[in-house]
């Protein structure tokens, strides 16, 4: 078939186009067009995980599924008869929960049953459904038809050579099946947790395959591509930029011995972790060198730490904290006061029972106590891991003009509806474990403990150059 003048012009310029175009290696968001300079740690919780679902119990040597409809349906009207949470509901419905018989087996999900005999779904990570996803693209019309090509990514910190927070991997990239020559990755994420990192999704850790990557606030990231057959190399690279600072001040108890009640060690895990908790919103943790206080008058560390509460002989926690406000009235932040492991806490029905960390907020005091404000009790042990998250987080929140979702907590401030929030309550008699830990946050508490006035503005540095796919230098306009 003959082609047309007009036409012969039209397809004799793309081929021109083509030939002189240099080849153009980006990292590009998820709608896979646009390139970028800056990335984020995935919050996992909105739309990253799929949820983990209780489904049934074994009872009598036999797995049987739960009525969900029906046990939500009691659960809901008893909430509303009794005047309780839902979650308090639901927890007294699951001690005798309506079952709809046994597990076929054929059951459509992989389901797991823990040492209580509850039956559940784990969450599985899907990176593609995140919205913080981002794709590796380079575009050569020379290669077109190739398939696949290997491009190098590496992570480090150029503010911290000993950071721990490292990855030198190739990835693959496949050619677009319309627009030859153009190779684009699986949709990758940025994770703060090695936990999070280490989880299959398309491909084991580190592999080619691999999808998820650890990372920290301040971290570049940075992929290279050299075509063997041109010479041809092309860089790029993007940075994880701190949208907030935590200043926290570090206080460790001596025993009625002057032994200290924690280790330098059990400290810095805290810390690591807390930083892991407060990643995905980019709340860079700043740690004060820790002070050690002699036990004050009235308190003894015997029997545990005691929280102001009706019951309690002796508000310990307050005494505690008077005397650090005393001799060090300045908390610009959150202060952390290592305890020793015999804490107490109050939990989402007003009872004081012993806790892994207690918190002390800005709306649980009155004026003449407002010192004890923002303060957080931990055990030297990190367990679990997300404790120093969760009530530091108590202290964000309480601190913020406004506070998003406010329905979805409860009166001590725990979250309703997802087992995977970093400030759900576990109910360990109804519920599942979670596979990834209650270490999320939802979007609208990102919103809410970035407006906390516990938070700083990071310092602002100068625009470091960023190389980008020709290897030339691009500086970040302001």
């Amino acid at each position: 078939m003959a082609i047309s003048k007009v036409a012969q012009k039209e397809v004799s310029g793309r081929l021109d186009t083509l030939l002189v175009q240099k080849p153009k290696l980006q990292i590009v968001r998820g709608d896979l067009v646009t390139p970028t300079d800056s990335l984020v740690i995935a919050n996992l919780m909105e739309d990253g995980l799929t949820k983990a679902r209780t489904i049934g119990k074994r009872i009598d040597d036999k797995n049987y599924l739960y009525d969900i409809p029906e046990a939500t349906k009691r659960a809901t009207a008893l909430a509303k008869r009794t005047h309780v949470s839902i979650g308090d509901a639901a927890a007294k419905v699951y001690e005798d929960p309506p079952l709809l018989g046994e597990i076929p087996k054929d059951y459509p999900e992989n389901y797991h049953i823990n040492d209580r005999g509850i039956i559940g779904t784990r969450e599985t990570l899907i990176p593609g459904n995140s919205k913080d996803k981002f794709h590796i693209s380079y575009d050569n019309p020379a290669l077109a038809g190739k398939g696949k090509i290997e491009v190098n990514l590496e992570i480090n910190n150029p503010n911290n050579p000993k950071s721990r927070y490292k990855e030198s991997v190739k990835i693959t990239l496949y050619e677009h099946p319309e627009f030859r020559g153009l190779f684009q990755s699986a949709p990758l994420l940025l994770v703060a947790s090695p936990e999070f990192d280490k989880h299959n999704t398309g491909g084991k850790d580190n592999s080619p395959q691999d999808q998820t990557f650890l990372a920290e606030l301040g971290s570049e990231i940075s992929v290279s591509y050299e075509d063997k057959v041109s010479g041809e190399f092309s860089r790029f690279s993007a940075s994880v930029p701190v949208n907030k600072t935590l200043e926290v001040p570090i206080y460790i108890l001596k025993n009625e011995d002057g032994n200290p009640m924690a280790t330098q060690e059990q400290v810095n895990r805290q810390i690591e972790l807390l930083q892991e908790s407060l990643a995905p919103a980019g709340i860079k943790v700043i740690a004060q060198k820790p002070v050690y206080i002699d036990l004050p008058q009235g308190v003894s560390l015997k029997d545990g730490v005691q929280t102001a509460s009706p019951g309690s002989k002796i508000a310990e926690d307050l005494l505690i904290t008077k005397a650090i406000a005393d001799n060090y009235p300045d908390n610009p932040g959150v202060r952390l006061i290592f305890a020793g492991n015999n804490i107490e806490g109050i939990n989402n029905k007003g009872e004081v029972k012993k806790a892994n960390g207690h918190s002390i907020t800005e709306r649980m005091l009155p004026p003449n106590l407002k010192y004890a404000a923002n303060s957080v009790f931990l055990k030297s042990e990190a367990e679990p891991p997300e404790t120093a998250g969760h009530e530091v987080l108590h202290c964000l929140i309480f601190s913020a003009p406004e506070i998003k979702e406010s329905g979805y907590y409860d009166r001590a401030g725990h979250y309703l509806t997802n087992p995977s929030n970093i400030m759900y309550q576990q109910n360990k008699s109804a519920e599942t474990e979670t596979l990834f830990g209650r270490r999320h946050m939802s979007d609208a508490q990102i919103e809410t403990v970035l407006q906390s006035t516990r938070l700083q503005n990071p310092p602002i540095i100068p625009s470091q150059v960023i190389e980008h796919q020709n290897g030339t230098a691009f500086v970040p306009g302001p």
